[in-house]
């Protein structure tokens, strides 16, 4: 029961009826009972008025009501015999938040976070100024998009192209612009349906959400995007779903989950079924692979390349060994300039930056697939109908996913400190970001190359230099020259 003395947060908030939730939750801190509309609008739960007196129909009811509660009692006393229940969160009350600083880059726990995948820089579309309040981080997003819709109506993804240009740690990520960006309207109508198909089906039971097409592209696209950070048992039985798609995005999902994802049974799985695919559908997720910034993901790729024989890669292989590292500086011309870049994985706060990944609603017609942008410092929705498809307030910060601009690698939920009000969990989305170095840290990389013994090879040459090996069943000097007389001589 709530204490009768209110917070001053709870004081202040109106009183309706408890059916206008869409879930219900305490205050931490005087126990209220306290109500979510669909759109996250808090209240708190008018109380229920007391019966006066008992009928003998009262007593009646009261009597079976025993029965029925002696039944129930003693099956979930058998059902905690067999396996304990999982608890029921309580959502946290957004009023208790309203004065809380959003911060920019909540920090990861890095402890928890896979030993490869620590100190990858994270970006970040805009900073927050210090010391903003959530309301304030909402007002500053719906400016942005004011700001995004002027000047994309002046130039096609004018804004995304003003804004690289004075946000250095956002330049050299992938973006695609124009019209390759884009989903016409049916491809886009036939996301969105995917979308609230894959959504229904994890809110009614988060094991099995395998709702869309597997064979169309937006049936693929959907799941892919959705269950790229779930359980590593749901990402298996994706992969084992995926393997019964005709479809050759299907192969290309496949490669890289056998590459880019941590868990073993699903590399495993993603293999198993790539030998049964045709080839060109997939080499230049390898390909990108053995070059992946990241040791781990290289190593994986040089093995997936040996369980599928891929005997046709071995001339690139063998380029491979000429290459700098991706960490180290190579030349390349970038808007007409030559300049020295390194590639580097960055990662990127999926709820925290939508509008960096996404053009904003104009509409709100399903060909756009509308998605809510979370407001940092304020709770998540609970269920996906609010904050995707028809249920979704214009008025509210939204984007539009039928226009990306950005493609991650691999997702996936890491800890983060301090979360409240928002999952302990969140996820980030990896990428390749090819950074321009100069002045002291291009001289600092330069000495350490320069550094190194005549025989040095990076983590990717070791990777192909074995691979080569493997493939070939005979031995060579790490050079491209080497290996070309080998392939040559085997053809």
């Amino acid at each position: 029961m709530a204490r009768s003395t209110l917070c001053v947060s709870c004081a202040g908030l109106p009183m309706k009826e408890r059916a206008a939730a869409t879930r219900l939750q305490c205050c931490p801190q005087c126990q209220a009972d306290l109500g979510v509309t669909s759109y996250g609008v808090a209240f708190r739960v008018a109380p229920v008025k007391a019966r006066k007196g008992m009928t003998a129909s009262f007593v009646h009811n009261v009597l079976i009501g025993a029965g029925l509660f002696t039944l129930v009692f003693a099956l979930t006393a058998l059902g905690m015999w067999v396996g304990r229940a999982a608890p029921v969160k309580v959502m946290p009350n957004p009023a208790v938040f309203a004065l809380v600083p959003v911060e920019r880059h909540p920090a990861v726990v890095s402890a928890e976070m896979p030993a490869e995948l620590r100190g990858i820089p994270e970006v970040a579309l805009t900073d927050f100024p210090q010391g903003v309040l959530p309301h304030q981080a909402k007002e500053d997003v719906q400016r942005m998009i004011a700001r995004i819709r002027q000047e994309n109506a002046g130039k096609q993804d004018g804004f995304l192209l003003a804004h690289v240009q004075h946000r250095t740690e956002l330049q050299g990520l992938p973006f695609t612009m124009g019209d390759a960006c884009k989903l016409d309207n049916a491809r886009g109508k036939a996301m969105q349906d995917s979308v609230l198909a894959v959504r229904a089906a994890i809110d009614a039971n988060r094991s099995k959400p395998f709702a869309a097409d597997i064979q169309s592209d937006a049936g693929i696209a959907a799941l892919t995007q959705i269950l790229g950070p779930e359980s590593a048992d749901v990402r298996t039985s994706f992969t084992q779903q995926l393997a019964t798609s005709r479809n050759a995005a299907a192969s290309r999902e496949l490669a890289k989950a056998a590459i880019f994802d941590a868990a073993g049974d699903v590399r495993f799985a993603a293999l198993k079924a790539l030998q049964a695919r045709p080839a060109a559908e997939y080499t230049d997720i390898l390909l990108h692979g053995m070059r992946y910034p990241i040791p781990a993901v290289a190593r994986r790729t040089a093995q997936a390349i040996i369980t599928l024989k891929r005997t046709d890669l071995l001339p690139q292989l063998a380029e491979i060994l000429g290459e700098p590292s991706p960490a180290d500086p190579a030349r390349a011309i970038v808007d007409g300039v030559a300049v020295h870049v390194v590639r580097e994985v960055v990662r990127i706060n999926h709820h925290r930056n939508c509008l960096l990944c996404h053009a904003p609603v104009g509409t709100g017609n399903a060909f756009e697939v509308p998605a809510l942008v979370p407001t940092p410092g304020l709770p998540f929705p609970v269920l996906s109908q609010e904050y995707y498809g028809s249920n979704l307030v214009l008025t509210e910060p939204a984007v539009r996913a039928d226009t990306t601009y950005l493609r991650q690698d691999f997702s996936l939920m890491l800890p983060v400190a301090n979360a409240a009000p928002w999952p302990e969990k969140q996820r980030f989305d990896f990428l390749v970001r090819t950074r321009v170095v100069a002045g002291n840290e291009l001289a600092s990389r330069q000495a350490e190359v320069a550094a190194r013994p005549a025989n040095y090879l990076s983590e990717n040459q070791k990777a192909a230099q074995a691979t080569l090996r493997e493939l070939t069943g005979q031995d060579a000097a790490p050079n491209p020259a080497a290996w070309r007389q080998v392939i040559a001589q085997n053809q």
